[in-house]
């Protein structure tokens, strides 16, 4: 390839007729056209739970596509930037990114193309696309809630003539606000088409807004723990966790993070950057507007460790329990909220109650180690059953460019005993082509075509294997989506070209690169039968393949 290169370079310059001056190298449009495995500088996901499509956007401008059966993609943005959102237009192909530097792009997954992209003229803090439409709120640094929409037919976002103030929502809610909060969160909340939605901003202020009527549901906020003396709260019987009373001098504080807490979005987690994190009811009115309400039934304070130093809480997540049993609240998936310099870890809480938020229990606690530091986190959501809030997989993002995911049935299973609970494992993302488990170190191509003699149909040596991701246990993959090349489904086409890759363990591994998608077909080990031979499992250094009659030799860097 770098000979083929530098042939064409060289061609392009010199001082022939109609070319350019002596010296000059043409310059040669490489794109990529196909990527595979999970980018170095991923940072941010998203899921499409119809379409089972899981999107992770990076630091550099790429977003990477994965699917079921092996299927991959990349999406290249004209510029290098960060994005810092990223959702899925459900069962529509498309997939909304909001960059660092507050572009809004909308990528059309069937061209892969970014068909439009708008840039907004303040910094937005918040983002959410309604579930089923078209339509999405966006949160600013001012305060100000806006709608956007996706016009299918002329392919732009539209701004709708709708927004909310933060000091026209305050005085349509009864608190009085001295100064412009950002809109930190933002939570349509659940089975109302996104008529309602929770606002998050910067200081602690929770509002839930109806965008129908134009007034506030229910209003939330630290400011609420000063109307009440003594705030009761729920006790754990999990020794290493903390449901406590609120403080009634607890000081306004800034939020980090919100989720729904319950299947109707009657109850919000909320992080705080002290490593609080707050479980708010937003059912009542808030007494601030004239009607009378125990506040001691409005919230409970969840703390992870007892440290007069802790870490922000940055994530949070939640997965409902059964339906049928109402006493199973559910999971809570935390990024934070332990002590300063404490190991870097996923904890995931178990809630159980049996009559609102005064009978809030934690039930057991699971601290799962983090492969690198903390990019992002995702749930997915199971499919084909009734109960279709349900887990079926956790998706963990770490840098440089690690996911590992664990099955769902594991993270919900029964403890072990009273005191001790299982500790599930994690599994490797599996990649078309591994780069670092095991560690490539030598690759090459090869063709099976030329004037010696035709293409080579491999049927003959071996069917071609489509391997299916490794998974441990009884689960099941959970990315199905995406549409396989009609090229790769022929089984019985000539093999045209193969990619072969080296590793330090020895092995090697082979696919059928005739088509742009590369396909499984072999796994060498460094094995013979039956001989024992020293060096045999040494890092490959060397390939060489013959097609006239397909043989390979392989060396070692041990000298076989």
């Amino acid at each position: 390839a770098k000979r083929f290169l530098l042939k064409k370079l060289h061609q392009g310059g010199g001082g022939e007729k109609g070319g350019g001056a002596a010296g000059d190298v043409a310059q040669l449009d490489a794109q990529i056209a196909l990527h595979y495995g999970v980018p170095y500088a991923a940072s941010v996901m998203a899921f499409d739970p119809v379409q089972r499509l899981l999107a992770v956007g990076t630091l550099d401008g790429r977003i990477k596509i994965f699917g079921g059966d092996n299927i991959e993609g990349i999406l290249i943005s004209p510029k290098s930037m960060p994005y810092k959102y990223l959702q899925f237009i459900q069962n529509q192909g498309l997939l909304i990114a909001v960059s660092n530097e507050n572009e809004i792009q909308v990528w059309n997954l069937e061209f892969r193309q970014l068909f439009h992209s708008s840039q907004w003229d303040t910094n937005i803090t918040a983002f959410s696309v309604i579930e089923g439409t078209f339509l999405m709120y966006l949160g600013d640094e001012n305060g100000l809630l806006s709608v956007l929409k996706y016009d299918l037919y002329d392919g732009k976002l539209q701004k709708m003539p709708y927004n909310v103030s933060i000091h026209s929502l305050a005085e349509a809610a009864g608190v009085p606000l001295l100064d412009t909060q950002p809109i930190v969160g933002i939570l349509p909340q659940p089975n109302t088409l996104g008529t309602r939605v929770l606002i998050a901003y910067e200081k602690g202020f929770l509002v839930l807004w109806d965008v129908s009527e134009d007034h506030a549901i229910a209003v939330r906020g630290y400011g609420d723990l000063h109307m009440k003396g003594q705030v009761t709260g729920a006790q754990t019987h999990a020794s290493e966790d903390q449901i406590d009373n609120v403080d009634e001098n607890e000081e306004e504080r800034e939020i980090c993070s919100l989720c729904w807490a319950s299947r109707g979005g009657s109850t919000v987690a909320v992080g705080y950057i002290t490593g609080d994190i707050l479980l708010w009811d937003m059912t009542a009115v808030s007494s601030r507007q004239g009607k009378q309400t125990d506040v001691s039934s409005n919230v409970v304070k969840l703390q992870l460790a007892s440290g007069s130093r802790r870490l922000p809480v940055i994530v949070l997540h939640w997965s409902a329990g059964s339906a049928k049993d109402t006493t199973k609240g559910g999971k809570l998936f935390v990024y934070g909220g332990d002590d300063m310099g404490s190991e870097e870890v996923l904890t995931v809480l178990s809630l159980e109650s049996s009559n609102g938020l005064e009978s809030v229990r934690c039930a057991s606690r699971v601290d799962l180690k983090l492969d690198g530091s903390f990019a992002d986190m995702i749930l997915i959501p199971d499919t084909g059953v009734p109960d279709k809030i349900r887990t079926s997989a956790l998706f963990i993002l770490t840098n440089p460019g690690q996911l590992n995911f664990y099955d769902g049935g594991a993270l919900f299973s029964a403890r072990k005993s009273e005191e001790e609970y299982a500790q599930p494992e994690a599994q490797k993302f599996p990649v078309v082509v591994p780069t670092i488990d095991p560690s490539i170190t030598v690759t090459d191509m090869y063709s099976l075509t030329g004037r010696e003699h035709p293409s080579i149909s491999l049927k003959k040596f071996c069917a071609r294997q489509i391997v299916a991701p490794p998974i441990s246990g009884n689960m099941k993959w959970p990315l199905t989506g995406g549409v396989p090349s009609e090229m790769s489904l022929k089984e019985d086409h000539a093999v045209e070209r193969i990619y072969v890759a080296g590793y330090q363990d020895g092995s090697v591994r082979i696919w059928d690169a005739t088509f742009p998608i590369l396909m499984p077909m072999f796994v060498l080990d460094a094995k013979v039968p039956d001989v024992i031979l020293d060096g045999a499992n040494a890092s490959v250094s060397s390939l060489a393949f013959c097609s006239l009659n397909m043989t390979f030799a392989v060396g070692t860097t041990s000298g076989l």
